[in-house]
């Protein structure tokens, strides 16, 4: 990975970046634990949508007034 970035760099920056090694890829490993981070808190944000909406599914078709909801039925 560290040689792709130093071939997409200006070739005046190189040197630059060939001394700051250590940082950039302690950045790069930081970047990378934040996307993990994000990705599994965007996975449980969606089971906890998907949760919600069948229970809200199943509270609707159990509801005893079902009959008052123009839901199921087709409009004229």
């Amino acid at each position: 990975m560290w040689e792709t970035i130093l071939r997409t760099v200006n070739p005046d920056q190189r040197q630059e970046i060939e001394g700051s090694r250590e940082f950039y890829l302690q950045l790069l490993g930081e970047n990378a634990i934040a996307i993990r981070q994000l990705e599994q808190q965007i996975r449980t944000l969606e089971t906890s949508i998907k949760a919600r909406g069948n229970n809200l599914d199943e509270a609707i078709l159990d509801d005893p007034d079902l009959d008052k909801y123009d839901i199921l039925e087709e409009s004229d």
